[in-house]
């Protein structure tokens, strides 16, 4: 009688551990049992391992000009084939990726940096007109389409390059 009551003591932890998972566990299971997901998380992982590490690793220089190889059809030698100077395109997409991961991640830090900042202040301030004032601030940030701020950016800027420290902006051409 007293094995009973404990088998089914442990039969009701057990299903309790099983019927609750953290969130990060059931993102994790659903994640795994899904074929096309794992599909794409290699192809995403394949893809910033060729970026970072490609470059490295092909025999072509970025920036190395071969005039005899000028606008070559994709070949064992250059698999994407050569731009109108004779540069590998393979080696050039895989450093133009790791160029657009980067600025991703940059960009990611500096807003994560940016709006913690600004939801600090305003969630510990003890003041209303403080926290309406980012609020509005926002909302007309977020009211102006991006494609405006794009075209006021280069009428501010014009199309000429300029350079802001080792980045170089505008026409590569």
């Amino acid at each position: 009688m007293a094995t009973d009551v404990v088998n089914e003591q442990n039969r009701i932890e057990s299903s309790r551990e099983t019927q609750y998972r953290s969130p990060l566990k059931e993102v994790t299971y659903k994640f795994r049992r899904d074929k096309f997901a794992l599909f794409g998380l290699s192809g995403l992982v394949f893809m910033i391992l060729l970026s970072i590490f490609g470059p490295l690793l092909s025999p072509h220089d970025i920036l190395s000009q071969n005039y005899g190889a000028i606008r070559q059809a994709p070949s064992l030698v250059h698999p994407f084939g050569t731009d109108n100077i004779g540069r590998d395109t393979l080696t050039r997409t895989m450093a133009a990726g790791m160029t657009s991961i980067t600025i991703g991640l940059s960009s990611i830090t500096f807003a994560a940096v940016i709006g913690i900042m600004v939801g600090s202040i305003a969630g510990y301030t003890k003041r209303d007109y403080i926290d309406e004032t980012f609020m509005r601030t926002m909302d007309v940030f977020i009211s102006i389409p991006a494609i405006i701020i794009g075209i006021a950016v280069m009428g501010i800027l014009g199309t000429d390059p300029f350079t802001i420290g080792p980045l170089t902006i505008g026409n590569l051409e």
